[in-house]
């Protein structure tokens, strides 16, 4: 796409001020692309150090096409794992004596996790969903949303095979700082589920919070590629080739982006009218998977391959390739505008002469859309369709 100063020099400033988040003046998001070798399917990343590499996301909305007169890409900046080393607490922390007696938990254990929790009178909470989470250098660990008090953050660390040791950082839920608990922690085959047994506990309600299965969410940071997405309902689960991996979301939509590859998910994708106009009218919303590549067929900008016939998750499924004509005559050299959510206000482009491999799924009355990049053959995507689990159920206790 074509370079504009003005946007680099807005980019520029915008990156050295060191924000995490988009500001809400920021009205369009286009990524630059760039193909990779043996590939037909595009990337888009921004050209800086440091950044997520997330596939062709365009997202649009109102800053004034006055201010910008263009689109720019935003992207967050990319957080490194570090390598896993032994990191003793502070002097000054409870579980100074605990994490130096230890190693930092595994990291198959450092994600975000989710489960979803019964009513109980001894927390006083009601039920819904929760978190735990294990933080990025394998040494704490806290839980999120079983109520005011019961987070219960905690230094951790591996004192064993499949055991870990939980000290209290500070006082409160009932429990008093330096309060010790030791659980087994097991996975399962894919390491997708995390199931943490108590074996001794001083705090009996962090006990209670700790003590049951959990499923690793994708929606958050991860080196281990099996997991589950909640972002979307139905959540569903899959399980991807073990990778650093992180995720971005807006309505009806994820991708989970790592080194070596990405998954994006749709619900209910809808397309353009017009490929080469930015008025991003789009083709009136018709249920299923078939009035979906029926679309394609008759737009005149994009190709599309032979539909092939499957079963994901025991529902209803195609399997086709989708992309842009090369050379296209009536916008020469622009990107296409090719889709969006129903429900979001946002589009995404294909660059001309590439293609996607699209799966996609009809499950009660909503079309899903599985896209795997780079642009692989059925066989070699195979493993990661099959794993795919939708609905998914949370483990609940």
């Amino acid at each position: 796409m074509t370079e504009h100063t003005d946007i680099d020099r807005l980019l520029e400033t915008w990156f050295d001020d060191g924000p995490t988040a988009m500001p809400d003046r920021v009205v369009t998001v286009v990524a630059d692309r760039i193909g990779r070798q043996g590939q037909r399917h595009t990337w888009l990343l921004d050209r800086r150090p440091k950044v997520n590499l997330f596939l062709k996301l365009a997202v649009a909305a109102a800053l004034g096409a006055a201010v910008l007169g263009g689109a720019i890409f935003i992207a967050g900046r990319q957080t490194q794992t570090p390598t896993p080393t032994p990191i003793p607490a502070p002097s000054s922390s409870p579980g100074a004596s605990a994490a130096a007696a230890g190693s930092p938990v595994d990291d198959a254990l450092r994600a975000t996790w989710k489960a979803f929790a019964g009513e109980n009178p001894v927390l006083q909470t009601g039920a819904g969903p929760v978190s735990l989470q294990f933080n990025p250098l394998g040494t704490g660990i806290e839980a999120t949303n079983f109520g005011p008090g019961h987070g219960y953050a905690s230094t951790a660390n591996e004192t064993g095979a499949d055991r870990i040791e939980v000290v209290l950082d500070r006082s409160g839920g009932g429990c008093t700082a330096g309060a010790r608990g030791v659980y087994r922690a097991l996975l399962s085959d894919d390491r997708s589920e995390l199931t943490l047994i108590s074996e001794s506990e001083d705090c009996s309600n962090r006990g209670i919070v700790l003590g049951r299965a959990w499923a690793r969410s994708l929606a958050d940071s991860s080196l281990v590629g099996a997991g589950v997405v909640d972002a979307i309902a139905p959540a569903f689960k899959v399980a991807l080739p073990d990778d650093s991996y992180e995720t971005r979301t807006l309505p009806d939509f994820v991708e989970i982006g790592g080194t070596n590859g990405s998954l994006m998910v749709f619900k209910n994708p809808q397309p353009f009218v017009d490929a080469c106009s930015t008025d991003e009218e789009r083709v009136p919303w018709q249920p299923g998977a078939a009035a979906f590549i029926d679309a394609f067929r008759a737009n005149d900008a994009f190709e599309v391959s032979e539909s092939t016939p499957l079963t994901i998750s025991g529902h209803d499924a195609v399997h086709v390739q989708i992309g842009g004509k090369a050379d296209y005559a009536r916008c020469p050299g622009q990107e296409l505008y090719e889709y969006t959510p129903k429900n979001c206000e946002c589009h995404f482009v294909v660059g001309q002469g590439y293609a996607d491999s699209m799966y996609l799924v009809d499950i009660d009355g909503d079309t899903f859309m599985f896209i795997i990049s780079p642009l692989g053959t059925p066989e070699s995507e195979r493993p990661i369709v099959e794993s795919i689990e939708i609905p998914y159920e949370i483990p609940s206790r």
